[in-house]
């Protein structure tokens, strides 16, 4: 799932990582990350969810306490 954050937000999973998404500037960083974060990121209202997106991607920073 490739998803585009629009304000910072942390994210809590199931495999017991918080999950640091991050905005930069007016655009937002670009995500690649498996269903299950992309769908519990999603809820929170912070990030969107790109289709036919073919750019750069990060991976968001996990372990942040």
């Amino acid at each position: 799932m490739i998803l585009e954050c629009i304000d910072e937000v942390r994210v809590d999973h199931d495999d017991g990582k918080r999950y640091l998404f991050e905005e930069r500037d007016r655009f937002g960083y670009v995500y690649e990350v498996d269903e299950a974060l992309g769908e519990m990121a999603l809820a929170t209202g912070k990030v969107v969810e790109l289709t036919d997106y073919e750019g750069p991607t990060e991976i968001p920073s996990w372990g942040l306490g």
